[in-house]
């Protein structure tokens, strides 16, 4: 690798270099394949449907193309899998979350996406435990508590 740090290289940079890694590790038949992998893995880390093809991963790389924000977070998220860090911590940013002391640990991943109550004259925005859960627990407490 260069010795400028990926988190500060372009898009088209990081790929490049993703792709030399990648080549070197598993030996592609040619070119195409190389393009092919890296695609099928870039778009499993984004969540693509459709995945993105071989031609827009080649010519990301080649600069002939701009590439999409998508595409630049999934290259991102994937450089830094090979530092270790598995690819949902690459896709988060550390946020300030008040819990229960002892329900959630420092550094710990949270999945779901915050929601503001549904109560119109609340100010809550909370992290619902239920997929259909609309009002925070101030407004609407679970039974038994």
């Amino acid at each position: 690798m260069s010795e400028n740090p990926i988190s500060s290289m372009s898009t088209k940079q990081t790929l490049r270099e993703l792709l030399t890694l990648l080549d070197t590790v598993l030996k592609h038949a040619d070119h195409k394949d190389l393009y092919t992998d890296m695609a099928g893995r870039l778009s499993t880390i984004a969540h693509k449907e459709p995945a993105w093809s071989w031609r827009y991963v080649q010519s990301v790389a080649s600069g002939t193309v701009a590439p999409s924000k998508k595409f630049s977070k999934a290259v991102d998220a994937l450089a830094v899998t090979f530092d270790g860090i598995p690819v949902p911590f690459a896709r988060s940013s550390p946020v300030t979350v008040y819990a229960e002391t002892g329900t959630i640990a420092d550094g710990a991943l949270v999945m779901g996406a915050s929601r503001r109550c549904a109560n119109p004259s609340c100010t809550v925005t909370f992290v619902p435990n239920v997929p259909w859960r609309k009002r925070c627990p101030i407004c609407s407490p679970q039974k038994g508590s």
